[in-house]
């Protein structure tokens, strides 16, 4: 007799029951691998706005971009390790902040921020 006639859908809860237990190791290696149980943070607003969203964050966790919002919509950029927040503002506003990452050029490491402005993408380069 076959295990699926004696215990019929067990292969279906099995599967049921994977995906959980995956999603439980993760969350306990990404909570070893900062040596810590992770924290959430208020991101300060850009003055004179009401709130913001957080919309990526670097791989090393040190930048954040997203958009603040009030009379209108800026993107933003902030610090994790300094707790400072910055208006992504060069020749435009950007509207929306929704990527950052790094490179490097000529020996010196940038923050890049991607995001719109004036209705267009817009990147920003910041030096680190």
């Amino acid at each position: 007799m076959s295990r699926s006639t004696i215990q019929p859908g067990l292969s279906t809860s099995l599967g049921r029951l994977a995906f959980p237990a995956a999603v439980v190791l993760i969350m306990a290696g990404a909570t070893n691998a900062f040596g810590a149980s992770p924290r959430l943070i208020a991101i300060p607003t850009l003055p004179d706005d009401a709130g913001n969203v957080g919309r990526a964050i670097t791989p090393d966790g040190l930048w954040v971009v997203g958009d603040s919002t009030g009379s209108t919509t800026r993107g933003f950029l902030y610090d994790v390790a300094g707790s400072n927040v910055y208006n992504v503002l060069a020749t435009g506003q950007a509207t929306t902040a929704t990527g950052v990452c790094y490179r490097d050029s000529g020996g010196q490491q940038q923050v890049i921020v991607g995001g719109i402005a004036a209705g267009w993408n817009a990147d920003y380069c910041f030096t680190n």
